[in-house]
């Protein structure tokens, strides 16, 4: 039996390599897909494309016209009607084309939309959360957030469409090692920030949080800093002696303290300092071992020894072609 299934795993290692490494390239106004090596695995035939997540990719084809939803352009005004739907590593259909937009899968879960509102399919095709939504996030740690009226309260839903924490945020984030960061309706010019639980119970109140990953929050009393580190429990870790933190990768970061960029652990000591970035400069996340860094007018990354990996180059990357 072992042997069995060694023996398919072997043979499924290049077919899963291939579709992970599928990208969007553009050809004369339309989309397909290339691999790594510049190989053309699905011709550009599609109106519009995402990259791959979960071994499908959302698409669209331009079928017909249909009214402009907006209500700018004026009454009757036409336009081209985009039909999205999700296609396989090798161009196949998978998900029938006829939502009116479509986001990539996350945690078995995506966001379509059918007319002007918002649901969520599963992976085949079928609905999960019925389109009602004006706006929704993609799924993270099991839940994503939804505004059922525009400019309404957020809350939010399951992976089955149940609601699970009740719209009352003015302002809401992901949620993130199962906790996530909250606005309620200000009252006055006093803003209360929250980091709450999946079960919407408060842990922790300040002017201002950010969520960093591997369960660590940001904390201050306002977003101009300074900035202190706590748990995702509500645990002080560091008091707020940074200018900047960014998010954790690898359990380091790059944080602003003092005018100078640094790297620090998840106790907030600094474990490498960033040399080559002047006060002026900056200092992206960290990313698969690497930092991008603005050094002058050019772009480059270090390393997490703080080194320069790759000197600063004109112009900025390009960022990937994702929603």
């Amino acid at each position: 039996m072992f042997l069995k299934l060694a023996a398919a795993v072997l043979v499924m290692l290049p077919l899963l390599a291939q579709q992970a490494s599928l990208h969007v390239f553009a050809k004369g106004g339309k989309y397909g897909f290339m691999d790594d090596d510049g190989t053309v695995r699905v011709p550009a035939r599609f109106d519009e494309a995402l990259n791959f997540a979960e071994n499908m990719a959302p698409a669209a084809r331009v079928e017909g016209t249909e009214v402009y939803q907006d209500g700018k352009a004026g009454r009757g005004c036409r336009i081209k009607a985009l039909r999205w739907g999700y296609i396989g590593p090798t161009g196949e259909e998978v998900i029938k084309f006829r939502y009116s937009a479509a986001r990539q899968f996350s945690e078995g879960r995506a966001a379509v939309q059918s007319g002007t509102k918002w649901g969520f399919i599963d992976n085949r095709g079928r609905w999960v959360a019925s389109p009602r939504f004006q706006e929704v996030s993609d799924f993270h740690n099991g839940m994503a957030l939804a505004q059922s009226a525009n400019n309404g309260p957020y809350g939010y839903i399951d992976k089955e469409g149940n609601l699970a924490v009740k719209p009352r945020f003015w302002k809401a984030g992901d949620y993130l090692d199962d906790v996530a960061v909250v606005q309620p309706p200000p009252t006055g010019n006093v803003l209360n920030v929250l980091l709450v639980d999946r079960k919407d119970r408060v842990i922790a109140r300040k002017g201002w949080l950010q969520l960093l990953r591997e369960g660590v929050v940001a904390y201050g009393d306002s977003y101009r800093g300074p900035f202190g580190l706590m748990n995702a429990a509500g645990e002080i870790i560091t008091p707020t002696a940074f200018d900047s933190v960014n998010p954790f990768d690898g359990s380091i970061a790059a944080a602003k303290k003092a005018g100078r960029w640094i790297f620090i652990d998840l106790g907030g000591s600094t474990v490498a300092m960033i040399d080559s970035v002047g006060a002026m400069g900056a200092v992206g996340e960290m990313s698969e071992g690497l930092a991008s860094v603005k050094i002058g007018q050019g772009f480059g990354f270090v390393d997490r020894a703080g080194k320069v990996a790759i000197p600063p180059l004109n112009p900025s990357p390009v960022p990937s072609r994702s929603r």
